[in-house]
């Protein structure tokens, strides 16, 4: 019985096979399917790697000359790319920097409870804070001006040293060949504020002293002053008040010195004691500072140099043109720099800058050290020197001459395969032993020329 059942069952399936492909025949035929396309074959120095799981024709040779070759291209490419968002970077934080100078003006009408302009301008004299203001008659004509003057002076010896603490002004420093400190200040105040004038004038005052071998001098302002100069609208009259403090000052050249002064500049001529200069809104020039231990702080403002023996330096927000040191230990941020000869010993930070330029390394140099972040540094080598040195570049590149720069040691070895961010270099100047160069970059590069 079972038997029968199981024939029936494929004798229907027959007969179904078989009407199908009835049916089918009468269909039109369908269309051969297209041959697949022949695996892409990759090409290395003439070499066929064809991408079949059964196929493997390549020379190890010849990969590991294309490896080199691809690592050379992607170095160069991620360079390009790291120096135009750094490029990118700096423009951003220039603009971060100006719109802080500019949120100043608001910051200081919130102190005064007036309404300024937000336009703050910076240069090598003064800081003011003032501004056009549009549907306003000016009224710099109707100004009410007032001067007074004040001079003192001490008997100084070698041993003595003079400060000077001043605000809104010049500070000029003189030399002469006389035991004393002599301090000439001229105050000037002008408004179209009615009878202001001489309240103005009366609230600045400058306080001096001695304390122990300190001859001191200070500006002090009343309240009426604290805002400095400024200008506002009251109704439709443009109020304006400028206030001016001038120190001229005349010391020996072989005492010690220290001057803080903001919103103006400060001027030194050829100084032998020591120097402490904090300066800040404003540009600082000296001529040749001969102390070794010098101390020197400019914020926001440019620092013109033309000699120093030795010298803590701190540049931030500014220019730093240094001609010559002989020692120098060095921070420049948001800055640039540069320096036509060192010729001792250097240690050097600088971040965020426009570059680091020393135009030239003297022969006698026993040890440079240059720390770099987000910043290009260049070194002269015009004279013939023998140093060894030790370059370290992260996502940077180092430039030189093969014919001056004889490189002993790289690593990562050029024959090494894989991209390595970070490179190093070792090698002499000249026959080298006799100085050292140490320098360390981060997204900056590095070229001796």
């Amino acid at each position: 019985m079972r038997s029968k059942i199981y024939k029936l069952m494929f004798y229907l399936l027959a007969l179904t096979l078989i009407t199908a492909g009835t049916a089918s025949a009468q269909k039109k035929p369908a269309a051969a399917p297209k041959p697949a396309k022949p695996a892409t074959a990759i090409v290395i120095n003439g070499t066929a790697l064809v991408n079949d799981d059964n196929i493997s024709i390549i020379d190890l040779k010849d990969l590991k000359i294309a490896l080199k070759d691809i690592d050379t291209k992607i170095n160069t490419k991620e360079l390009k790319q790291l120096n135009k968002e750094l490029a990118i970077s700096m423009k951003t934080m220039s603009k971060d920097l100006n719109l802080s100078l500019a949120n100043l003006g608001n910051e200081v009408a919130a102190i005064c409870d007036v309404s300024l302009d937000n336009n703050i301008n910076v240069n090598g004299n003064n800081v003011t804070i003032n501004g056009n203001y549009a549907n306003t008659q000016s009224d710099d004509d109707d100004l009410e001006e007032k001067v007074k003057n004040y001079s003192k002076t001490y008997s100084a010896d070698r041993n003595d040293a003079l400060k000077i603490d001043n605000r809104y002004g010049k500070v000029t420093v003189n030399t002469w060949n006389r035991n004393e400190f002599k301090v000439d200040v001229q105050i000037k105040v002008a408004t179209n504020r009615e009878g202001q004038a001489q309240k103005m004038l009366d609230d600045v005052t400058i306080a001096d002293g001695r304390d122990g071998q300190t001859v001191w001098f200070k500006t002090k302002l009343g309240n009426s002053n604290e805002g400095g100069s400024w200008s506002f609208i009251s109704g439709s009259r443009r109020s304006v008040r400028r206030m001016e403090i001038n120190y001229t000052v005349y010391m020996p050249a072989k005492n010690n010195l220290a001057v803080t002064n903001s919103y103006g500049s400060t001027s030194l001529p050829d100084l032998y004691g020591k120097v402490t200069i904090n300066q800040s809104y404003g540009a600082f020039a000296a001529k040749t500072l001969s102390n070794p231990a010098n101390d020197i702080d400019v914020k926001y403002g440019s620092a013109t140099i033309e000699g120093l023996n030795g010298s803590d330096l701190n540049v931030a927000y500014g220019s730093l043109n240094l001609n010559e040191c002989e020692r120098l230990n060095a921070n420049i941020s948001y800055s640039g720099a540069k320096i036509g000869s060192i010729k001792t010993s250097g240690n050097i930070n600088v971040k965020y800058s426009g570059g680091l330029n020393i135009a030239t390394v003297d022969k006698n140099l026993k040890n440079l050290v240059v720390n770099s972040s987000y910043s290009g540094v260049k070194l002269g080598i015009s004279e013939p020197l023998n140093v060894d040195f030790d370059v370290t570049v992260h996502y940077g590149s180092f430039n030189y001459d093969n014919d001056v720069v004889n490189v002993v040691n790289k690593s990562p070895s050029d024959d090494e395969r894989g991209y390595n961010p970070t490179k190093n270099f070792k090698g002499k100047l000249g026959k080298g032993s006799s100085g050292t160069i140490v320098i360390k970059s981060n997204y900056g590069s590095v070229k001796f020329e």
